[in-house]
Formats: structure tokens, C-alpha cells, sequence
């Protein structure tokens, strides 16, 4: 059996943080940023400022919310909405099929308050991405987006 020599090793000296990424993407062609801000938040009191008279087209709607997943903060969630449509697509209304992106990540701050090891950090955070996609992520954000999607033209 051989071993990796030392300079290729991980201690917990070089790790800050470990993170968990799900990512859904959704390719449509017209402005992302509207599309989420209709979708999100058209019933929400920003939509006010977000389709009011005073406002000719939106132009960045990606909205990205954390939140601490453990009382001492070492363990994080973030999910983030990544928009690709150019203000340029935006003044010119030509818009190309491009990637609308939604990325959950778990973030855990090395080391932790518990001492595990690399691979069970891994499989913890895993359990916890797949969790929350499938109760908060996937209903509240992917599938209204791949709806509305689906219904313009």
C-alpha cells in the first residue's frame, strides 16, 4: 500500500471551511431578472419599487440569503439565485438561452465544534444540502422559476 507523501496531505491548517454545492439550472431566454422578481417577489411588498411606474425594466434581481445552521455560526446555509441576462439584452430586447442558476450551499467552518473527519463532514453536509433542497429549495425556488419558465413564451 502506498501513501501520499506528506506535501500532498490535508491538515485541518489548511482548511478554512468546507462547502457542499447543489446547483439547478433552468436555460431561459428572456430577462432572468425580471422573471425572478415576478416570481419571487411580485406579491411581496418590494414589488412596489420592483414594478412600480417609476421602473422601465429590471436589470439585477439575483437575491442570495444566509442563514447560520448551528448556534455558534460554524455551520451555514446560502442559497443564491444567478442571473445572466446583460443589461445590453436587457436595452436591445434580444435575449439568448442562457443558464438561470439557483445554488444552495452548506458551509461548515473548520474545524468545528465537533471533531470529525473530512469524509463524515462530507456525508453530514451532504444529508443536510439534500434535506433542505428537497423541503425549502426545489419547491419554493426551483419549481415556481421552472413554472414560470415554462409558461412565457
Amino acid at each position: 500500500m502506498h501513501q501520499a507523501p506528506p506535501h500532498l496531505t490535508l491538515s485541518d491548517l489548511d482548511i478554512d471551511y468546507l462547502e457542499v454545492v447543489f446547483g439547478f439550472d433552468m436555460e431561459y431566454s428572456g430577462n432572468h431578472d425580471q422573471l425572478v422578481a415576478d416570481t419571487l417577489f411580485g406579491d411581496h411588498p418590494m414589488a412596489s419599487f420592483i414594478n412600480g411606474p417609476h421602473a422601465a425594466h429590471m436589470i439585477d434581481c439575483q437575491p442570495c440569503f444566509g442563514i447560520a445552521l448551528s448556534s455558534d455560526c460554524h455551520e451555514q446555509a446560502y442559497i443564491e439565485i444567478k442571473s445572466r441576462t446583460s443589461s445590453f439584452e436587457v436595452r436591445t430586447e434580444q435575449f439568448d438561452a442562457q443558464v438561470l442558476s439557483v445554488y444552495l450551499t452548506i458551509r461548515r467552518y473548520w474545524p468545528g465544534a465537533t471533531p470529525v473527519t473530512l469524509p463524515e463532514a462530507y456525508l453530514d453536509m451532504q444529508r443536510t444540502a439534500h434535506e433542505l433542497a428537497v423541503d425549502q429549495v426545489v419547491p419554493l425556488w426551483v419549481n415556481p422559476l421552472a413554472q414560470a419558465i415554462a409558461s412565457r413564451p
